[in-house]
């Protein structure tokens, strides 16, 4: 489960490191309107799966924690 949360946390950066350049690339006007706006949505769901497997593997730990106790 600590792997699960350490791929988890390792593609939420991916995921902000990549919006930032899409971000970057439509405040500076470069490449076309439609390939950045994809690049913003994807790296949106890219971060929010990212987000969900760590809010899960917290859950599956706290669970385990409860089992133990």
């Amino acid at each position: 489960m600590i792997d699960a949360l350490h791929i988890a946390a390792g593609g939420l950066q991916q995921a902000e490191a990549r919006l930032e350049g899409a971000a970057s690339n439509t405040a500076s006007g470069r490449g076309s309107p439609v390939n950045t706006s994809v690049d913003l949505i994807t790296s949106i769901r890219h971060a929010e799966a990212n987000a969900n497997a760590v809010r899960t593997s917290d859950d599956m730990v706290g669970t385990l924690l409860d089992l133990f106790a």
